[in-house]
């Protein structure tokens, strides 16, 4: 396997931002919550996700309460907070920082000809879906939907999206990215030759064919400055949702084996 450099892009739910001050919550690991709290301005508040104390229905309530209480949550959580908040907080708009380079992965798919893609989600992932899907169409790439409620539902959705698509992409949550449903994917990929792109470069070595490698702490970083750019007023999001430290990792073996072109700086 070899890397090439990239730009990390926060794909981002919501694009517009009011163009008065608004409160802005930012949703993190609690590995982050110290690091990210120092960052904050004043009008941006940190709340930890922590599945253990969300199981409580009074913590879940009190944090919920912080989250609608805000104007807008951006989430650099992993990818089951993700999916929790697209389902739990209602009325307010939620903004999901995927840990890759959206529009480098789908320039690297058109590269390779890999014009359809099964975009493999829980639900929660319906907003993140739908912008990808716009970056796609704009390379002529059409994303074909596989929302899944649980994961069981893999084995109903999966076999008949792997009769049209040329790549299976993993929008997110770890429901997906370990275990039995990862397992699952990947033996339902690979004697197909399909592609398989995930969201964490660890799980290439496991049989995916593509995925991003990323700085955690530049992510949150770069999440809760552009929160202090919406609490200012900040009238648009489109310059905040590049951040350096991502970088692309592609199964070099596979890639001699099905005989895909590796282009430009991913040689």
């Amino acid at each position: 396997m070899r890397r090439s450099c990239g730009l990390l892009v926060a794909v981002f739910l919501a694009l517009a931002l009011p163009a008065a001050a608004v409160k802005v919550c930012v949703v993190v690991t609690t590995s982050q919550a110290r690091g990210a709290a120092a960052r904050a301005g004043k009008d941006v508040s940190v709340l930890a996700f922590d599945r253990a104390r969300l199981a409580d229905p009074l913590e879940k309530g009190r944090f919920l309460a912080a989250l609608q209480a805000s104007d807008r949550v951006i989430a650099v959580a992993d990818g089951q907070a993700c999916g929790w908040l697209g389902r739990e907080v209602d009325g307010v708009a939620v903004s999901c920082v995927m840990p890759y380079d959206a529009a480098q992965i789908l320039d690297f798919a058109r590269s390779v000809g890999w014009s359809r893609i099964a975009a493999v989600h829980m639900t929660g992932y319906e907003k993140v879906y739908a912008r990808l899907r716009i970056l796609a169409r704009a390379r002529d790439i059409e994303l074909d939907s596989v929302r899944l409620v649980g994961t069981r539902d893999l084995t109903r959705a999966l076999p008949r999206a792997l009769e049209t698509a040329k790549a299976v992409w993993i929008l997110g949550d770890t429901r997906l990215t370990e275990g039995a449903a990862f397992d699952h994917l990947i033996e339902a990929t690979l004697p197909r030759r399909i592609p398989l792109i995930v969201p964490d470069s660890g799980l290439v070595a496991r049989g995916a064919f593509l995925g991003s490698e990323v700085d955690r702490s530049a992510l949150t970083r770069h999440a809760v400055d552009a929160a202090n750019l919406a609490a200012a007023g900040a009238p648009t999001v489109a310059a905040l949702t590049t951040a350096p430290g991502a970088r692309l990792v592609i199964n070099r073996i596979l890639a001699r084996r099905w005989g895909v072109r590796v282009p430009g700086e991913a040689r």
